[in-house]
């Protein structure tokens, strides 16, 4: 959970308070958490990301183009790797345990969210207004795009059903599409 200039931890069974950050002088704009407990927080003014083992700043992760830090959009952490989803078609994926950078990427559209589907090794999804394109990061290759939407998309999840994703459009709509046929499976409005 953010909460501005902290993050807090909770015992999902008990509901209960665990433990909360100490002050972060910088707005945090979003929190994962990774399958050994680390949280990473992406921080608004210095373009970053820090890794935190419970109140104790470990990592940072700084996407610098071109000499300069661009804004972060969105980030996606694995096991191995941070997805960094910089503002201007950039992304930058990380070595989750040693900063490095693995891959520099300039993306030929400007996307505006991405996700991680279960069971594509190296592969995410992005979209922007209007187009969703499944890539391979790691190859640096679009695999497949995906038909026009007809509303505006504001964002995508992940459904528990393999190859299916949840599309949230503009108008209210939500389409369920499956990535592996390029069908569309039910529109609820």
């Amino acid at each position: 959970m953010v909460g501005g200039h902290a993050f807090y931890v909770f015992n999902s069974k008990k509901l209960n308070l665990v433990y909360m950050s100490r002050y972060i002088n910088e707005e945090i704009t979003d929190v994962q958490v990774s399958e050994d407990g680390i949280v990473f927080t992406t921080l608004l003014e210095s373009n970053s990301i820090q890794a935190w083992n419970k109140m104790h700043r470990v990592r940072t992760y700084k996407p610098i183009v071109d000499g300069l830090s661009p804004k972060i959009l969105q980030t996606i952490v694995t096991k191995s790797f941070i997805f960094c989803l910089c503002k201007e078609g950039q992304m930058t994926i990380f070595n989750t345990q040693t900063t490095e950078v693995v891959k520099q990427l300039s993306l030929k559209m400007k996307f505006t969210g991405m996700i991680h589907p279960l069971t594509y090794l190296n592969k995410l999804v992005f979209w922007d207004q209007k187009q969703i394109v499944l890539h391979n990061v790691i190859e640096d290759e679009v695999i497949f795009q995906f038909k026009p939407f007809e509303s505006p998309i504001e964002t995508i999840v992940q459904t528990p059903v393999l190859n299916v994703v949840a599309v949230g459009c503009r108008d209210g709509s939500i389409i369920l599409l499956n990535l592996l046929f390029d069908e569309v499976l039910l529109t609820f409005k």
